[in-house]
């Protein structure tokens, strides 16, 4: 994803600045450098918000892993392999459901859906910066919808191998017996 990052080709800014520009920001996102220099107190308070947003999301993201991690352990000490199964195999369409409908929906209306986003994520109007700022001229709207893009078709392929590997037809030893891992 950093390299992804990095990589989007957004204006005519050498890679190897934006490699450094976006290390830096990446740094100070996760906590391991004070903000970078160079940009104005609106850009900089608004960082800040969007750093709060991302250490949030990564303390979500690992209590949502240690829950899933705690039901498989307990489904494997109880033998419940198959409602384990089923269980992510109804997670991955949901998630593929739900994916879908933000695809379909950023095809048609991308700049909808990036306002939508920041208005419900950020509790002031800092985000609305000038159309002169670094940050909207390193960053532009197209380079976030290329990388909302790559986002999420690396989900919608994790979720279609989940999806895959936990439906029934794919396992028919087990499914003849009445002890798929989908089943």
């Amino acid at each position: 994803l950093h390299a992804l990052l990095a990589a989007t080709p957004v204006n005519d800014e050498p890679f190897t600045s934006r490699i450094q520009a976006t290390d830096a920001l990446l740094d100070y996102f996760t906590g391991r450098t004070p903000l970078p220099v160079g940009l104005s107190s609106r850009e900089r308070a608004h960082l800040a918000d969007v750093r709060g947003l991302m250490l949030g999301l990564r303390a979500v993201t690992l209590l949502t892993l240690s829950v899933l991690l705690g039901l498989v352990a307990v489904a494997l000490r109880r033998g419940q392999v198959s409602r384990l199964g089923a269980a992510l195999g109804v997670g991955a369409k949901v998630n593929l459901m739900v994916i879908a409908a933000f695809v379909l929906l950023g095809l048609l209306a991308f700049p909808f859906l990036f306002d939508a986003f920041h208005r419900v994520a950020f509790r002031n109007d800092l985000w609305q910066l000038p159309p002169d700022s670094t940050l909207l001229r390193r960053y532009p709207e197209s380079y976030f919808a290329g990388n909302a893009a790559a986002i999420v078709a690396l989900d919608l392929l994790l979720a279609a191998v989940l999806w895959l590997t936990t439906h029934p037809k794919n396992h028919p030893r087990d499914s003849a017996s009445g002890a798929g891992i989908g089943k």
